[in-house]
């Protein structure tokens, strides 16, 4: 696997991560402040727990009520996840199966190391389109 291009190579390791106890209102500031539209949720130990969208944000502050809500009853807990040892291309297989746009990344113990997303693989696609094709 070594001419492979692993996930950790293409994976953006300064990953900002939120508490599933932050509201989704400072949730909302804090994406829109960093110009992001995702947000890893980690635990005390930054073991992944869950995600959660603009999408899923905007939802909530949509109603008046649950602008104090934690960011915990808005997130997705079932997340679909990779490992940054795994081949590159296996992201964006699961991107296009889950019609995702980001994937984060954990170790073996299920803590967050980095994100994936389309604007991370992209690159990579562009350098390997430009390339001639193989006869």
């Amino acid at each position: 696997m070594d001419d492979i291009v692993t996930i950790g190579e293409i994976a953006t390791d300064a990953v900002i991560a939120i508490s599933g106890n932050d509201t989704v209102l400072s949730a909302f500031e804090e994406m829109q402040n960093h110009h992001i539209h995702h947000f890893p949720v980690v635990d005390e130990e930054r073991k992944l727990i869950g995600i959660v969208s603009d999408r899923d944000l905007v939802r909530s502050l949509a109603e008046q009520h649950r602008r104090m809500e934690k960011v915990k009853n808005a997130m997705t807990r079932k997340v679909v996840f990779v490992h940054p040892d795994r081949p590159a291309h296996e992201a964006v297989q699961l991107l296009i199966d889950y019609e995702i746009s980001c994937l984060p990344v954990v170790d073996k113990s299920g803590v967050l190391v980095g994100i994936v997303t389309t604007r991370d693989i992209l690159p990579a696609a562009r350098e390997h389109l430009k390339r001639p094709r193989q006869r």
